[in-house]
């Protein structure tokens, strides 16, 4: 057994990046846009939630591998619910259901790769 499994390193590591990457995500969607940076943003936003939430679904379900469907069920809440916050508390951003779906994309996406992934495994 190598020494990274031995050490508590090998628990709290994934859970770091896992959170990390929760903490980045409310940053990129709760800072409010300038009006100039919106029209230029249009069509890379749909992508930028995509790849977002992609990233949190594979990070938290290999962080958190027992509770796969808590896990899903969280990120799913949290996608329907920063487009809410959006709207109401973000000066400059509002709800956007292309971005919502996208955010669900993404969630899906993150969850194919993982489970690709281990199916793969011998």
């Amino acid at each position: 057994m190598s020494k990274l499994k031995k050490s508590p390193w090998y628990l709290i590591w994934p859970t770091f990046w896992a959170w990390l990457a929760a903490v980045i995500s409310m940053i990129g969607l709760f800072t409010p846009l300038q009006p100039a940076l919106t029209q230029e943003l249009r069509l890379t936003d749909k992508l930028i939630h995509l790849v977002m939430f992609g990233m949190l679904t594979v990070v938290f379900l290999v962080s958190y591998r027992r509770h796969r469907g808590l896990v899903l069920t969280e990120l799913c809440a949290y996608a329907i619910l920063s487009e809410l916050l959006q709207r109401w508390f973000v000066y400059g951003r509002t709800a956007d259901v292309f971005d919502g779906i996208a955010n669900s994309l993404g969630i899906l996406a993150g969850w194919w790769i993982v489970h690709r992934e281990e199916a793969t495994r011998p």
